[in-house]
């Protein structure tokens, strides 16, 4: 039971928003370093202080970042990592930090007004294997905005040039250069909106600063798609999709940077779906442990909403179809495989909430065959792909991808939570309940559901000792359980308790939901109002059983009682 809301709540909390290829390094002893760096630049007449000390900045920034990135290149080939030259520039811009700046001016004797910039830079080995650990699709994002972000620097850096010459040249002619300086101040603001995109680069994700800084660029020039994209991802990694959804438009109005932008616009709509997702199959569960160091309150109190809404079921299709067309759209411009293992991610992700299981299979089938070409093996794909398998029955192929998915990470309880589930129904019971132990030595937090899951393969092994005890703890665990009331009926009636069994299996009916479960509830107490002689009412719970839910025991026992009763006379 809950077994979906178990899954949807795995992949949102602990895989999210968006999606998949962790980069794991090894531990190695914490180093810092210190880089020195000068910048300079000078003034020109119609420039005001303030540019010239952030463009003095930005050289000395770029002094100390050409001598950190010879160790972070280093630090990442320790560990038999390949990165490109963007991801090696990104890393740096993420894990320095300026522990030190002062400026000074000079004038020449021509009167030039030189402005420097000194500072002091600290870069900490821990930082950079914090980013390395950083999700991969994180990481490519980062690094494709990286590229993006130079390439308009560079561009603006010689229109700017071009400008400052067209202003001497008429100076020198004592023409006006009013609509030039003009021009001029516009570029100024434009770079150092960019600046502010860098800066970013350096600042946690979730932080209000990073949100500031974002707004503050696009305050001087309105036009930074850059600055939108990043603040869109911002708001996604807060949880605040609608935010996210907004300022993904924004690049699109501006028609750039459109294969990121809807990427970004799948992903919070796929987060929208998953949180309707598990409002809709349980109750939320409060103050949920933090994983990997994240806090999801607000997680839950987008859950806790969506609990209000009486279009649940309507809202996840609607949020899942808004997924799958953005991702698709996504998908359709030039990108390179890397972006679209994201959105193959996604986009599976999505047809499974929709219930398109073809699609999904598709989906994560070729994103496992893409990551293949790259040399990436991931365990999610194969987790992803073995959970849509085994919805759909095919248990063979289920198994193999659970398997695979283990042999990629044996760490991970979850895995070992779903392969549980799928023993049991295929009868592997003993295998079934070694999953069980290693899912909570794991540590697997849904405890409750392991007990039950185990004492169902107790049960079927004759062993009610031992299943007994699972569902008691179950229970002490969850009063309200209502698969482990339906467990220790069976488990009563076995015993020949048939009064407790009854209770049980009225308690069972009270707090199940599904009309399979339901069935088997109904059908357990009719077998027990059977053995103590009350026919009609075991009649009558046989009928429920079948009315909810094709119940071949129902349906033998229904014969059985039925035929007792006339030959009796009742």
């Amino acid at each position: 039971m809950d077994r979906q809301n178990s899954w949807n709540r795995s992949v949102l909390l602990c895989v999210t928003v968006l999606f998949l290829l962790m980069l794991f390094i090894n531990e190695v002893s914490a180093e810092k370093k210190i880089y020195n760096g000068t910048g300079e630049y000078t003034m020109s007449d119609y420039e005001s202080p303030n540019v010239a000390e952030q463009r003095a900045l930005t050289k000395a920034m770029e002094n100390v970042r050409e001598q950190a990135g010879i160790f972070v290149e280093s630090y990442t080939k320790m560990d038999n990592m390949s990165v490109s030259d963007d991801m090696v520039s990104m890393i740096t811009i993420k894990s320095l930090r300026i522990v030190k700046q002062s400026q000074r001016k000079e004038v020449g004797n021509n009167g030039d007004v030189r402005v420097f910039v000194d500072i002091t830079a600290e870069l900490d080995s821990a930082e950079i294997g914090k980013i390395l650990k950083e999700k991969a699709e994180q990481k490519l994002i980062d690094e494709k905005i990286y590229r993006k972000l130079r390439e308009e620097i560079s561009k603006d850096e010689k229109e700017t040039l071009e400008l400052k010459n067209k202003i001497n040249d008429l100076k020198k002619n004592q023409q006006l250069i009013t609509d030039l300086q003009i021009s001029l101040k516009a570029k100024e603001q434009k770079r150092v909106s960019y600046q502010k995109v860098y800066e970013c680069f350096g600042v946690d994700l979730k932080k209000d600063e990073r949100i500031s800084k974002l707004k503050e660029a696009i305050a001087l020039y309105p036009q930074n798609s850059l600055a939108y994209t990043k603040l869109a991802i911002s708001h996604q990694v807060r949880d605040e999709y609608d935010e996210a959804i907004k300022n993904s438009d924004m690049v699109l109005v501006l028609n750039k940077d459109i294969d990121l932008a809807y990427l970004i616009k799948g992903a919070a709509y796929y987060s929208k779906a998953a949180i309707y997702d598990i409002a809709y199959h349980s109750k939320p569960v409060k103050d949920v442990k933090a994983m990997e160091g994240e806090d999801y309150k607000k997680v839950n109190e987008l859950i806790d909403k969506a609990m209000m809404d009486v279009d649940k079921n309507k809202k996840i299709n609607e949020f899942a179809k808004k997924a799958v067309d953005n991702f698709s759209k996504a998908i359709s411009y030039e990108i390179d495989d890397k972006e679209k293992l994201i959105i193959l991610k996604g986009r599976g992700n999505s047809y499974k909430l929709l219930k398109d299981y073809g699609n999904a299979l598709a989906d994560y089938s070729e994103k496992i065959k893409i990551s293949s070409n790259l040399g990436i093996q991931d365990y999610v794909d194969y987790m992803s792909r073995g959970d849509v398998y085994d919805t759909m029955g095919e248990y063979k192929n289920a198994l193999l991808d659970y398997n695979k998915s283990i042999q990629l990470n044996n760490k991970n309880a979850v895995l070992y939570v779903l392969r549980a589930e799928l023993l049991h129904k295929k009868g592997n019971i003993d295998e079934a309940i070694a999953d069980c132990n290693s899912a909570l030595k794991l540590g697997w937090e849904d405890k409750e559901r392991m007990y039950n899951i185990r004492a169902f393969c107790y049960l079927r092994k004759g062993d009610y000792t031992k299943a007994k005890n699972d569902v008691e703890s179950a229970l002490a665990i969850n009063n309200n359980s209502g698969e482990a009331y339906y467990y220790r009926g069976i488990i009563n009636f076995v015993m020949d308790n048939y009064d407790q069994a009854i209770r049980d299996c009225d308690k069972a009916i009270s707090l199940l939901k599904k009309n399979d479960e339901l069935s088997g509830a109904y059908c357990n107490r009719g077998n027990a109002y059977f053995v103590k002689g009350n026919y009609d009412q075991a009649i009558r719970d046989y009928k429920k059983a079948l009315e909810l839910h094709s119940n071949p025991d129902a349906a033998k026992n229904l014969a059985v009682v039925s035929e007792k009763k006339r030959q009796r006379g009742y």
